[in-house]
């Protein structure tokens, strides 16, 4: 009988042995398996936003060169609300109207500023157009661009369809900083023939040479030549302010300063440690390189 129950408790315990996991055991597996996931979906994700980020700033590289380029093949972008230019009123005085492109006597059109960054929105660009008058206070073509007096062919209360808005890709931004701008903002020019580099949130591409020479007289007419714009950059701007702050800093002259080159440290939306350092130089040419830290070094 002994021998018995004995026999039958070692097959028993031997069952409970083999019969299952324990909760503890259920609960670990549970466990590792969620970790696993968690870890599998964030290398994932961060493959993704890297990805999203190397689309998003080259796309953003080919819009400023393509922005060049047409400026200076003269493309004005005809948006159905146009300007009128009224006399040869120094400088241009701008009223809406639905005068098509090249039809405006007065005044001409003379390159294309950016701004970036509109009011609290830092992923956007703001393409804007700048014109100037077309003959000095008489009736002698301009020269050169200070006598034209270019101002952004924008008014807050009328003239706004001329200004194009492009959206950065997947949340781009100027980014805080960058080593590029000596660590004190994330975009900056640096001067014809050396010196710090400065702060700047608004660049432009206007006709003439770095002297400021648009055209030169010739028995008093102009000599014909090939277009030619010069790299600006607008003193006193920053990134992400208002379309009316940018008309007002192209319109004071003494804001025009000619540029070497402007960097312009981008960040992705997506990722922390991963921007692009986009850079004009003088010949216009636009180049990236893609940084992984937050600051362009």
């Amino acid at each position: 009988m002994l021998p018995a129950i004995l026999g039958h408790m070692k097959q028993g315990g031997q069952q409970t042995a083999h019969g299952g996991f324990t909760i503890v055991e259920t609960l670990i597996v549970f466990a590792v398996t969620g970790l696993l996931f968690v870890a599998a979906i964030l290398l994932i994700s961060g493959r993704q936003a890297k990805a999203e980020f190397t689309t998003s700033i080259n796309s953003l590289e080919q819009q400023l060169q393509q922005i060049i380029n047409e400026t200076d093949s003269g493309y004005y972008p005809n948006s159905g609300n146009e300007f009128v230019c009224s006399g040869a009123s120094h400088p241009v005085s701008l009223v809406s109207g639905s005068q098509e492109q090249g039809t405006n006597s007065g005044c001409i059109f003379l390159g294309k500023a950016i701004q970036f960054g509109l009011d609290t929105d830092s992923s956007k660009l703001g393409v804007i157009p700048v014109v100037g008058n077309q003959y000095t206070a008489g009736t002698d073509p301009i020269e050169t661009l200070s006598e034209a007096s270019p101002v952004a062919a924008y008014n807050k209360d009328t003239i706004t369809g001329s200004v194009e808005t492009l959206a950065m890709q997947y949340g781009l931004t100027v980014a805080s900083n960058s080593a590029d701008c000596g660590g004190t903002a994330g975009m900056c020019y640096k001067p014809v023939g050396g010196g710090a580099a400065q702060k700047v949130g608004l660049i432009a591409f206007l006709s003439g040479d770095a002297s400021g020479t648009i055209a030169a007289s010739t028995g008093g007419g102009l000599k014909s030549g090939g277009q030619q714009l010069t790299l600006y950059a607008v003193k006193n701007s920053q990134p992400a302010q208002s379309y009316t702050d940018a008309a007002n800093q192209i319109a004071n002259f003494s804001n025009l300063a000619v540029a070497d080159s402007v960097s312009i440290c981008v960040a992705s939306g997506t990722t922390s440690n991963q921007t692009g350092l986009i850079t004009i130089d003088s010949g216009l040419r636009v180049s990236l390189v893609i940084k992984g830290n937050a600051s362009c070094a």
